[in-house]
């Protein structure tokens, strides 16, 4: 994948004459994000062309000018391509901060530039923008920008506050553990669901491809929890898939679903599916690290009003 990904940054390169100042600020960003691919060979050009051209420093700081207004006031997926920019830039700075290829007094923009890129308004599309990229260019967790890393978007920032707010209330707390439903046939009645012990998964996460592996699929596949409230009997179903989505249902015994607040794994929120009646989480475009944390963290439900149930796995 890396060598792909540079493959097509270099013909993007090539394509570039370097004639004037607008040129190498359209350079820097590519040959920064091949550094950051682990192929420097064309961001050590940087330093010898920049000294070509006399406005250089006037240049890239109205570049940065206009990178900090682009992730202030830009939407969908015009936000996404300037946070890829302010990636790319960021990958520059990284490498250049502590030389004097431009002025110190720089630094400080550069710096307001990264402040107003991570706190952006992130919308559906730009987080979709940004995601894509991530996933065409696998750059080290070390080199990235935090938006850039973990685009949280405003609606998943919404349920984080509820989660917040529902950490305050004073409500019944349910402890419970995930079974494994030993005869699938019957999943779908509301009596004779037969369960099993089910341990917390310990697996190789991925395969070469970086698909899950089937032991992970195999591991996180139809398990449940049947949870008894003061209101009603609740029981939750959670799957994954090749997608690396995790997929939860919860339905009391009249197929009908509760009133739930929030569903959340490690404070990572679960997202409503509306029409397909129940909540997803993407952990595609995590960190191997942290997926497995995810499919081994116990997963929380808040009800409303005041209900929060937390499903972990029993022993491993």
């Amino acid at each position: 994948m890396i060598n792909e990904a540079l493959a097509k940054l270099k013909a993007r390169i090539n394509e570039n004459k370097l004639e004037d100042e607008e040129d190498l600020i359209y350079f820097i960003p590519l040959a920064s994000r091949m550094a950051a691919l682990g192929d420097s060979s064309e961001f050590d050009k940087i330093k010898n062309l920049a000294l070509r051209f006399e406005k250089f420093n006037d240049v890239l700081e109205e570049r940065i000018q206009e990178g900090i207004w682009d992730v202030e006031h830009a939407l969908n997926e015009p936000l996404g391509l300037s946070l890829i920019e302010a990636q790319d830039f960021f990958s520059f700075y990284k490498r250049t901060k502590d030389g004097d290829l431009y002025p110190r007094r720089l630094n400080y923009l550069f710096e307001e530039w990264w402040e107003a890129a991570n706190y952006s308004d992130v919308d559906e599309e730009a987080a979709a923008t940004v995601r894509s990229f991530t996933q065409t260019y696998p750059i080290p967790e070390d080199e990235m920008l935090a938006v850039v890393e973990y685009p949280v978007t405003n609606w998943e920032y919404g349920l984080l506050g509820k989660m917040v707010e529902a950490q305050n209330i004073v409500c019944e707390n349910i402890a419970t553990t995930w079974s494994r439903d030993q005869t699938p046939e019957n999943c779908c009645t509301s009596s004779d669901r037969v369960f099993s012990h089910s341990k917390a998964p310990d697996f190789v996460l991925a395969c070469d491809d970086g698909s899950p592996s089937e032991e992970t699929m195999a591991l996180q596949d139809r398990i449940y929890a049947e949870v008894e409230t003061k209101e009603e009997a609740l029981f939750i179903r959670r799957t994954f898939n090749e997608r690396w989505q995790l997929l939860l249902q919860i339905e009391n015994l009249e197929e009908k679903i509760p009133n739930v607040e929030l569903v959340h794994i490690s404070g990572c929120p679960f997202q409503w599916m509306g029409e397909a009646r129940g909540w997803v989480l993407d952990i595609k475009h995590f960190s191997n690290d942290f997926r497995k944390t995810i499919l081994q963290s116990p997963t929380t439900v808040v009800i409303s009003p005041k209900c929060r149930i937390v499903i972990s796995f029993g022993e491993k």
